[in-house]
């Protein structure tokens, strides 16, 4: 994971000096943030750190590291992420990825899950668009 971080800081600074005015959204740069969960190579070292769904029968399946990510919506480039072994809300998994990656005047695009509003204040002015329970805000 190490390494894949450091190949995705590489890029992500190379990608956002790409970036042109035209790209924006009247100006704004948009983000999108989302989870996910990703199963692993069922290995004795791997089930050492990632632990199995939790519905999972004993000797089934495959263990699972969960993933926040967060990509610009700009340039296509994939900004940040971040990796649990345990299984964890997305508000919970995406805190670090907020504080690093949202400025203000950005646009964050997000589902349900971080239309909390503790998470919107985090997002330090910028706009959020995510659906509160099955409504759309704008």
């Amino acid at each position: 994971m190490k390494r894949l971080h450091q190949i995705n800081e590489a890029l992500q600074q190379k990608i956002s000096g790409l970036v042109r005015p035209q790209d924006l959204w009247f100006g704004r740069e948009g983000k999108l943030l989302d989870c996910t969960s990703v199963s692993m190579e069922d290995t004795l070292a791997n089930t050492q750190v990632y632990a199995y769904a939790n519905a999972q029968k004993p000797g089934c399946g495959f263990p699972l590291v969960y993933l926040a990510g967060i990509s610009s919506l700009s340039s296509g480039a994939w900004l940040g992420y971040a990796a649990s072994a345990e299984d964890r809300h997305d508000l919970t998994l995406s805190v670090d990825l907020v504080r690093k990656h949202i400025q203000p005047g950005d646009i964050l695009v997000a589902d349900r899950a971080y239309c909390a509003y503790w998470m919107l204040a985090l997002t330090k002015g910028a706009a959020s668009v995510c659906p509160e329970w099955g409504q759309t805000l704008f």
